[in-house]
């Protein structure tokens, strides 16, 4: 396979797209794509690979706010859970920021859910959460 149409794939891999992009990743591996669903086989030997693929990768991209694979997970959304982080700013002006606790987000997400979720988190060198 040499490419596919951008709008052809679901939402969250057009996302994917374009933080790769941005990032200036240039390889995207997904297992929708990857791993073909439906053949037992090929999902048991890929499986197998899969601490390998997590440990090497530049990121794991980890879209906690979809779903599914038809929701985009770059748009805004409300996070489970807020805190005030209080800080001295140089600038008196500036006001204290609200920060999300990605713990509880991550563990109330549909991205939890997933069996292999354990494997990504601790096998990734980096993860960028949306």
């Amino acid at each position: 396979m040499k490419s596919i149409s951008m709008g052809k794939l679901p939402r969250a891999l057009q996302d994917a797209v374009k933080v790769c992009r941005e990032l200036s990743i240039r390889y995207l591996w997904a297992d929708t794509l990857c791993i073909i669903q439906d053949d037992e086989d090929d999902w048991q030997k890929e499986a197998s690979n899969m601490g390998e693929i997590y440990s090497n990768a530049t990121v794991t991209l980890c879209a906690l706010a979809s779903t599914s694979c038809n929701q985009s997970f770059l748009e805004r959304r409300v996070f489970q859970s807020w805190f005030t982080f209080v800080f001295t700013t140089i600038d008196p002006r500036d006001s204290p920021s609200h920060l999300t606790h990605i713990g509880i987000d991550m563990q109330l997400s549909k991205w939890n859910e997933r069996a292999w979720t354990y494997q990504e988190y601790m096998l990734s060198r980096r993860m960028i959460c949306f």
